[in-house]
């Protein structure tokens, strides 16, 4: 646990350094650049859950701390490098020392270059590529973002507090064809969720109208270039070598048997539609209303289609 812990201070020391490097380096280039930070400390309480085991009545408790360096080579090209550096304690707490010890991680948060095309100020399209936070929903604190933070077979869905966006690593084209419409379209490959590296295709379009109302729609075909269709797509005769990912996407066939049911897949195409309003265009006088009052807001989404009917036999309830 030491040798861990000092490694993982370790590896924080040396990225730190080496941004630290990289703005002056950047300084002596004369590039406009930029550094800055944040940091924010969670805690709160588990009521019920599930994780590796039960949990109640659990307390969760981390602190986050990040590094954001942006720098302009030149007025259409940006580049931003920001890790991210966790102190946490691992739940659900057993009986070991591990779940009862603080553990210390660093990541990419976001490292990509954006390129902006036509006017600087108002670009008609933008390229961007890399590791980067995409957020679609504009007013969405907690619930929402279901495009990017869903699972579909099996279903899954990811309500991270105060970090309702999604870490995305791949490339996104934004095209501004007409005033107040955007539309994105976004070749991302799955590096969170087994089975990895699977290419997904995406397009997002957003509307505004009268400054009081935003709409938006968007499809994901999740995984529509899979990188091993065996692990994308396992059916009878995948090979179970023992390893604990195709056993965890096993279905059980009955009470004493385990395999797959022939339809299982992690492919799924998903839908999603929104709206934001802000009532407080129509009533300029209310001036003691912050920017954020009053706004209402709601998103929708088919999480998966083709929707399968899968046998009572399978019992798509349990799997492996």
């Amino acid at each position: 646990m030491r040798c861990d812990f000092f490694s993982n201070n370790l590896r924080v020391i040396i990225t730190v350094v080496s941004l630290l490097a990289v703005g002056s380096l950047a300084a002596e280039e004369n590039l406009h650049y930029s550094l800055s930070g944040y940091g924010h400390w969670q805690v709160g309480e588990v009521v019920k859950g599930s994780a590796s085991s039960l949990m109640d009545h659990q307390w969760i408790n981390s602190a986050v701390v990040g590094l954001v360096i942006t720098a302009n080579p030149s007025e259409r090209l940006s580049i931003k490098i920001s890790p991210e550096f966790k102190l946490f304690f691992p739940y659900p707490e057993l009986n070991t020392i591990g779940t009862r010890r603080s553990q210390a991680v660093s990541y990419i948060n976001e490292i990509n270059g954006n390129i902006a095309f036509g006017d600087v100020e108002n670009p008609f399209a933008e390229f961007r590529l890399g590791v980067f936070n995409y957020k679609y929903n504009p007013d969405v604190k907690d619930l929402g973002e279901y495009l990017f933070r869903t699972g579909t077979y099996p279903p899954f869905m990811i309500n991270n507090f105060d970090y309702a966006k999604a870490r995305l690593c791949g490339m996104v084209l934004r095209l501004n064809p007409v005033p107040d419409l955007k539309v994105d379209a976004i070749l991302t490959s799955e590096l969170q969720y087994y089975p990895l590296y699977d290419f997904s295709l995406s397009f997002i379009a957003e509307y505004k109208l009268l400054k009081a109302f935003n709409f938006g729609a968007g499809v994901d075909f999740a995984r529509l270039i899979p990188v091993d269709e065996r692990k994308t797509s396992p059916d009878e005769n995948t090979p179970n070598v023992g390893e604990r990912a195709y056993q965890m996407i096993q279905y059980k066939k009955n009470s004493s048997d385990t395999g797959y049911s022939g339809l299982y897949t992690f492919k799924a195409t998903k839908l999603m539609a929104r709206v934001n309003v802000d009532p407080k265009v129509f009533f300029p006088d209310l001036g003691f209303f912050g920017k954020e009052d009053l706004k209402i807001y709601g998103e929708i989404a088919i999480t998966g289609l083709p929707v399968k009917n899968i046998p009572d036999s399978a019992h798509p309830d349990l799997y492996g």
